[in-house]
């Protein structure tokens, strides 16, 4: 099993019990989120900075990387992206990523870089499109890889 099988049907698995709130689906975000690059740390609810508190901060080599906002699977993000939360952090984070567990936005310098779906909540149940995993693993790949990038600049 790779590692987005994995993380889907622990998403699966917790959108089930029908209880699950946004912070039932980090712990499988952060495995996701550091499976794509074993040196990287996803730090999970993070000590509050200046801008706010953002769900994760990646960190690599004690330097933070890249940031990652997460909202409940039912968070239609084309309207969380506009709030004033999301409009502040799109400002302040060079590389951020945006995510409802099933939908992925990337953005850079606050523009919206690349949008993968992975799945949708249809009928009261997850519908998985594994045919997006290549993409979401480039936009994973690309979103840490900026954030090393401005890093060394």
């Amino acid at each position: 099993m790779t590692a987005f099988d994995i993380y889907l049907q622990e998403i699966i698995t917790e959108y089930a019990t029908g209880i699950a709130s946004e912070h039932a689906y980090r712990p499988a975000l952060k495995a996701l989120l550091e499976s794509v690059d074993s040196q990287v740390i996803a730090v999970n609810d993070p000590k509050r900075i200046a801008v706010g508190a953002p769900d994760f901060i990646l960190m690599k080599d004690a330097m933070p990387l890249c940031y990652v906002e997460a909202k409940d699977l039912d968070k239609d993000l084309r309207r969380v992206e506009r709030d004033a939360q999301l409009v502040r952090y799109r400002k302040a984070f060079h590389s951020l990523l945006l995510t409802n567990s099933l939908e992925f936005r990337w953005y850079l310098d606050g523009e919206l870089q690349k949008v993968v779906r992975i799945g949708k909540i249809r009928h009261h149940q997850i519908e998985v499109d594994t045919s997006q995993f290549d993409d979401l693993q480039l936009l994973l790949q690309q979103f840490m890889a900026v954030g090393i990038s401005h890093i060394a600049n």
